[in-house]
């Protein structure tokens, strides 16, 4: 895990590219954003703004 920050109660993420993803599919960000210009419309696309890929 690249982030020290808490984890975010009652936030499920499945997205293990990103980078606030941890073990037990828990969240990390600071806060996260969902939603904005595009659609998801597949199961491997997000709507997370805060999503930040690892590298």
């Amino acid at each position: 895990m690249t982030n020290d920050s808490k984890v975010i109660s009652g936030i499920k993420c499945n997205v293990d590219s990103c980078v606030y993803h941890s073990e037990g599919d828990q969240c990390h960000a600071g806060h996260i954003t969902v939603g904005g210009d595009s659609c998801a419309c597949e199961c491997c696309e997000t709507e997370c703004n805060t999503f930040k890929a690892k590298a």
